[in-house]
C-alpha cells in the first residue's frame, strides 16, 4: 500500500512539474510576443523592426543572433537588411555585419539555404554555415564566424504573409539543432509567423508614406496651376466684362441695339460675371489651402454690417420678392474679426436664401450673445434642406442633389459655404445649419468678442504666411438695366453660390 502511494504522489509531483514548466515556458512566450508587439508599434521602417527582431529573440531564447534578407519589389535577390551577434558584437563580427549589409543573394543561388527557404516556403536548418553565407562570404570569413561566434548550427525560416513571401530569418544557434526542445522549436515557428506580419504592416505603411508624400505633391502642383491659371484667367474676363458693360451702357444716340442683340449681350455679361466669380472663388480656395490668406481683425460692429449687406441685396430681394430682416433691436457688442472676410460671409449666407426661398418669403438676420461669442443667424423660409443632403454642405464642390436647390435658377460653384467655413474657423468661430424640409434654413456662424483692450486699440495686421501679390481690380457687378455709369475701379465681393 505504501508502495502504491509513493507511485501515486510521484505521479502528480511529476504532472504538477510538468504544468508547472509548461506555466513558465508559456509565460516566457508572452513576454517575448509582448516585447516584439512593441517593437511593432513603435517602428516604422523595415530595418528598425527587423533588427529589434532579431536582437530580441536572440537574447530571449539563448541564441547566437541572426540575420534577415528580403527581397523587394522589381527584384531578383534577397537584401540583407539586419544581422546581430549576442557574443560580445566583436569588431570581426560587425565588419562581416557589414559586409553582409552591402551584399545581394541571387534568387537563382538554389543551393543557398536563404533561397531555398524562400522559394519552398518551409523551414530548413544545417550544421554548415557556408549554406547560408556563401557565395555572399568567403569560405575563410564564413569559418571565422563558426568559431568567433560559437555558432554550430543554423536554422532558416521563411516570412510570410498569406501566400506571399516576404523574405527569411537566419537563426544562429551555439547547440546542435537536434537539441531545441519542442517548446524551443514551436516559439521559433510562432515568431517567425508574427515577424511575417509585422514586415508587411511596416512594408505597407512605408508604401503607403511614399504613396501619400506623391499625392501630397500633386495636391501641391495643382494648387499652383489653379492659382496661376485663375490669375491668368481673370484679367481678360475682367476685359471682356467692361467692354460688355460699356455696350450695354452706351451713351451716343447713334449707337442703337436691336433687343435680340441685347438679349445677347445680357447673357454673354452674366456668363462672363458668373465665370469671374468662381475664379475668385477658386483664387480664395488656393490662398486658404495654400495659408496664404490674410486676416486684419477689427473690432467689428456686426449689426452695422448685416444692414450694409442688406442695402446690397436689396435689388434683388425685391425683384425676387423677398423681405430681407435685420433685427437689430437689441444692442449687441463688437466681434473681433476681419471685417472684408466676414462680410463676404454675411453676402455668400445671405445670397443663398435669396437664391433658395420662393417668392413671398423672409429672410431674417438675427443675433444672439453666447458666453464669450456671439452667435449670428441667417434665417430663411424656403423650402429646407434633406437630411441627406446636410452633410455635403460646407464641403469644397458640396452640391445638393436634392432639397431646396432644385428651385434655384442660378447654379453656384459649390465653394461658397466652404469659404466660409474656413473664414469663420480661421478666425477662431464655428459656423452650423439647421434646417427642416418645407419649412426653412438657418445657417449660423460664432464669432469671439471683442475683449476692451481690443476695442481701444486695433491690433496689427496679421501677416500672410507667404507673400502674395494682390490680384488685380475687378470691376463690380452692375445690372445690366440699370441708368449707365462707369465702370468702378474695384473689387466686387464674390456672388453667392
Amino acid at each position: 500500500m505504501p508502495t502504491a502511494q509513493t507511485a501515486q504522489f510521484q505521479h502528480v509531483a511529476k504532472e504538477l512539474y510538468k504544468k508547472n514548466l509548461e506555466l513558465v515556458n508559456a509565460n516566457k512566450e508572452m513576454a517575448l510576443l509582448q516585447k516584439l508587439y512593441e517593437i511593432m508599434a513603435d517602428k516604422f521602417t523595415v530595418e528598425e523592426v527587423a533588427e529589434g527582431f532579431v536582437q530580441t529573440i536572440s537574447h530571449d531564447l539563448g541564441l547566437r543572433g541572426g540575420t534577415v534578407a528580403l527581397r523587394f519589389p522589381n527584384t531578383n535577390y534577397l537584401q540583407p537588411i539586419a544581422w546581430h551577434f549576442t557574443h560580445n558584437n566583436l569588431p570581426l563580427l560587425k565588419l562581416i555585419g557589414r559586409k553582409l549589409h552591402a551584399s545581394h543573394i541571387p534568387l537563382s543561388h538554389k543551393t543557398n539555404l536563404l533561397v531555398k527557404s524562400f522559394h519552398d516556403h518551409e523551414k530548413n536548418s544545417t550544421r554548415h554555415l557556408d549554406k547560408i553565407f556563401y557565395p555572399t562570404l568567403s569560405l575563410a570569413k564564413i569559418d571565422n564566424i563558426s568559431q568567433t561566434g560559437q555558432i554550430n548550427s543554423a536554422i532558416v525560416y521563411p516570412l510570410t504573409f498569406g501566400p506571399h513571401t516576404l523574405g527569411v530569418v537566419a537563426l544562429l544557434l551555439h547547440r546542435d539543432i537536434h537539441g531545441l526542445s519542442n517548446y524551443e522549436k514551436e516559439v521559433l515557428k510562432r515568431v517567425s509567423i508574427v515577424f511575417g506580419v509585422a514586415l508587411d504592416r511596416v512594408m505597407i505603411y512605408q508604401d503607403l508614406k511614399a504613396a501619400n508624400k506623391k499625392l501630397q505633391l500633386l495636391d501641391h502642383l495643382k494648387d499652383e496651376f489653379v492659382s496661376i491659371a485663375s490669375h491668368e484667367l481673370r484679367t481678360p474676363m475682367t476685359a471682356i466684362k467692361s467692354y460688355l458693360w460699356m455696350v450695354l451702357h452706351q451713351t451716343q444716340p447713334t449707337d442703337v441695339i436691336s433687343d435680340k442683340t441685347k438679349q445677347y449681350l445680357d447673357r454673354a455679361y452674366s456668363s462672363t460675371e458668373r465665370l469671374i466669380d468662381m475664379v475668385n472663388d477658386m483664387l480664395d480656395i488656393s490662398r486658404i489651402e495654400g495659408g496664404r490668406v490674410e486676416f486684419k481683425p477689427e473690432s467689428l460692429d456686426l449689426t452695422t454690417l448685416a444692414q450694409q449687406v442688406k442695402e446690397e441685396v436689396g435689388a434683388k430681394a425685391t425683384e425676387n420678392q423677398l423681405q430681407v430682416i435685420v433685427n437689430d433691436s437689441t444692442k449687441i457688442p463688437p466681434v473681433w474679426a476681419d471685417k472684408n472676410k466676414i462680410h463676404q460671409v454675411l453676402l455668400n449666407l445671405v445670397g443663398n436664401s435669396l437664391k433658395f426661398t420662393p417668392p413671398g418669403g423672409k429672410i431674417t438676420i438675427s443675433f444672439k450673445i453666447n458666453t464669450d461669442k456671439l452667435e449670428t443667424l441667417i434665417t430663411d423660409t424656403g423650402k429646407g434642406i434633406s437630411k441627406e443632403d446636410l452633410p455635403k454642405l460646407f464641403t469644397k464642390f458640396g452640391r445638393l442633389e436634392q432639397s431646396f436647390v432644385s428651385i434655384a435658377t442660378v447654379k453656384g460653384t459649390g465653394l461658397g459655404l466652404y469659404i466660409c467655413k474656413q473664414y469663420i474657423e480661421l478666425q477662431k468661430g464655428s459656423i452650423w445649419v439647421n434646417s427642416v424640409v418645407n419649412q426653412g434654413s438657418t445657417f449660423a456662424f460664432s464669432l469671439p468678442l471683442a475683449t476692451s483692450s481690443q476695442q481701444k486699440s486695433q491690433a496689427p495686421c496679421i501677416p500672410p504666411l507667404t507673400p502674395t501679390p494682390l490680384p488685380p481690380a475687378l470691376p463690380t457687378s452692375p445690372n445690366p438695366s440699370s441708368p449707365p455709369a462707369p465702370p468702378p475701379a474695384q473689387i466686387s465681393p464674390p456672388k453667392p453660390t
